[in-house]
C-alpha cells in the first residue's frame, strides 16, 4: 500500500464530500471559502512516527512466581507477554498505589490498569459492588474495551473450564433500558462509561442503586484517553499532577482553561516538571502531593532486530529553493538502502553526549523532479494548489514553496479569481 496515495485519496474524497453540499451564491464569500478549502484549513496534515519496538518483561508465569499477580491471571491473558512498563504498573497497581502510563500506541497501556483490576477482584472474591469505574471519552472506545473484557472472558472459560468470576459492563447512551435495567439491579464489579453518564450515574435518582455500589466499594478510578478540551469545559475541577512548559497537550489544555476560566485549576506544587509553576504563576491553584515512586510511566525502547531502512534518493544535488526539503512520495524517491547492521544503538536512558563534529546538512535537489511532474498534471487547463498537491502526494508547505519558485522562474503562470496555476501560453516548462 502507497501511503502517501491513500493519504491523498482520502483527502480528495473528503473535500469532494464537502464540496458537495457548498452552495454559496455571493462571489466574494464563495472565493474565501474556496480560498480555505484551497489550503486545506479543514484537514490536518498526516501524522508519521516510528512503530519502536517495546523492551519486554516476559510471560506472565514469571510474574505470578514472582507473586505480583493472582496466579489465574495467567488463563486470562493467555499467551500474552508483558513489556517492561506494563509489569512496573501493574506492580504499582497491584500494591494499591496510583499511576500514570504515558507510553505510545500500542504499547498495551490498557491492559497496566486491568491487570491491577483483576488482580484485586481475584484476591478478594467476596468484593461486591462497582470495584473499579473506568472513564473513557469516547462510546466507540467503550464498545472496543467492553469487547476486549469478552476476550478475557472466553479465554479464562475456555482454558479452565470455570465461570469468569468477574463482572463487567458498559452503561452509556447506547444500552436499551432493559440492558440498564439489569445493570441497576444487579451493578457489575467494573463498570465502563463516559464522562458525561458517570456525572448523571452520581446524580440521577433511579440509577441510585450503581451510585451507591459505587460510594461503597470503589477501589479503582481509571481515565482512559484523557482529551484536555472535553475535559476541561466540562468538569467541575481540573487537576494538573506534572506539565511541561510551553508544550505538550497538558500545558496547552491548562493554558486555554486559563483562558476562558472553564473550571477551577489546580496544580501539584512542587512538581516534578517547569511547567508547574509556571502555571501556578499564571493563575492557577496549587496543591502538595509528593509521590513516594516513580509513578508516572513510560516505555522502554529495545533494539528492533529487523532490518532498518531508510529512503535514498540519487539525484544530483544543485540550488533548491527556500523550503524544498521534505521528501517525495516513494514511487518519486526510490528504492531504500538499508542501514549498515552494526549501527550503533543509543541507550536511551543515557545522557546525550555533546560533540564538536560537523553535521553535514547538504540537501538533494527534488525541484527539477517537481517541474518534470508538472506538466502532467496541469495538462491543458489549470489546477489548484491542493488539487496539484494532492496529485502529487507533496506537504502543502512543500507546494506552495515550489509553485512560488516556478512562477518566479515563469514556468508556470499564476491565474486569479479563483486563485489556480496553468503552463504558460505558447511556452514549453522550463
Amino acid at each position: 500500500m502507497n501511503v502517501f496515495q491513500t493519504h491523498a485519496d482520502i483527502v480528495s474524497d473528503y473535500a469532494t464530500y464537502i464540496r458537495s453540499f457548498l452552495k454559496i451564491d455571493d462571489p466574494a464569500i464563495r472565493h474565501t471559502v474556496e480560498e480555505a478549502l484551497n489550503q486545506g484549513k479543514l484537514w490536518p496534515e498526516p501524522l508519521l512516527q516510528f512503530n519502536p519496538s517495546f523492551e519486554m518483561y516476559g510471560s506472565l508465569e514469571k510474574l505470578a512466581q514472582a507473586g505480583d499477580i493472582h496466579a489465574d491471571i495467567r488463563d486470562i491473558f493467555k499467551g500474552y507477554s508483558l513489556y517492561k512498563h506494563q509489569v512496573e504498573a501493574i506492580r504499582l497497581g497491584t500494591s494499591g498505589r496510583d499511576f500514570i502510563v504515558t507510553s505510545g500506541t500500542g504499547s498495551g497501556k490498557s491492559l497496566t490498569y486491568i491487570g491491577s483490576i483483576f488482580h484485586y477482584l481475584l484476591s478478594n472474591p467476596q468484593a461486591k459492588g462497582v470495584t473499579a469505574v473506568v472513564v473513557y471519552p469516547m462510546n466507540a472506545l467503550i464498545n472496543s474495551q467492553f469487547e476486549e473484557f469478552t476476550r478475557y472472558k472466553d479465554n479464562y472459560e475456555k482454558t479452565t473450564g470455570k465461570t469468569f468470576p468477574i463482572s463487567f459492563g458498559q452503561y452509556t447512551g447506547q444500552e436499551k433500558e432493559d440492558k440498564r435495567a439489569e445493570m441497576r439491579e444487579n451493578p457489575p464489579q467494573i463498570l465502563l462509561t463516559n464522562y458525561m453518564m458517570l456525572e448523571l450515574l452520581l446524580t440521577r435518582l433511579r440509577e441510585r442503586s450503581i451510585r451507591d455500589g459505587i460510594y461503597e466499594n470503589l477501589s479503582f478510578l481509571v481515565f482512559d484517553e484523557l482529551h484536555n478540551r472535553y475535559i476541561y469545559a466540562l468538569a467541575d475541577y481540573a487537576v494538573v499532577v506534572d506539565s511541561a512548559e510551553r508544550e505538550g497537550g497538558t500545558w496547552a489544555g491548562a493554558i486555554e482553561d486559563l483562558r476562558h476560566e472553564w473550571t477551577p485549576l489546580y496544580v501539584r506544587d512542587p512538581g516534578d516538571k517547569p511547567g508547574n509553576r509556571a502555571l501556578i504563576a499564571k493563575g492557577a491553584r496549587s496543591f502538595t502531593y509528593q509521590f513516594a515512586t516513580r509513578e508516572s510511566l513510560k516505555e522502554y525502547l529495545a533494539p528492533n532486530e529487523s532490518v532498518v531502512s531508510t529512503a535514498a534518493l540519487e539525484l544530483a544535488p544543485s540550488a533548491i529553493p527556500a523550503g524544498t526539503t521534505e521528501p517525495l512520495p516513494k514511487e518519486i524517491v526510490g528504492d531504500a538502502k538499508p542501514l549498515d547492521d552494526n549501527a550503533h544503538v543509543v541507550d536511551q536512558g543515557a545522557p546525550l553526549a555533546i560533540t564538536n563534529e560537523s553535521v553535514s546538512t547538504e540537501s538533494l535537489d527534488l525541484f527539477p523532479l517537481f517541474l518534470e511532474r508538472l506538466p502532467s498534471v496541469l495538462g491543458a487547463g489549470s489546477k489548484t494548489e491542493e488539487e496539484i498537491r494532492v496529485a502529487l502526494g507533496l506537504e502543502k508547505s512543500q507546494v506552495k514553496a515550489w509553485l512560488a519558485a516556478a512562477v518566479s522562474t515563469g514556468c508556470v503562470e499564476k491565474l486569479k479569481k479563483p486563485v489556480a496555476y496553468a503552463l504558460p501560453k505558447q511556452k514549453s516548462l522550463c
